[in-house]
């Protein structure tokens, strides 16, 4: 999120929304979308099998087992 704060707006105001931007970007970055995100999760069972969750394009949640 780039913003910017009004270049006639007095020290006081620039000083405060500068801050409160800084704090939006950190903010926002941390719930921003992983755009690293990969196709599949693999997960590890007690026993030892490793089972593969995906996700359709419905949210739709399917485990297929991978190994073991």
């Amino acid at each position: 999120m780039k913003t910017q704060i009004p270049q006639d707006a007095d020290t006081a105001t620039r000083d405060f929304g500068k801050r409160l931007l800084d704090e939006l970007d950190i903010e926002f970055g941390k719930r921003a979308p992983d755009m690293n995100a990969q196709n599949n999760l693999l997960l590890a069972a007690p026993d030892g099998s490793i089972w593969a969750v995906t996700v359709d394009n419905t949210g739709t949640l399917a485990t297929t087992k991978v190994y073991g």
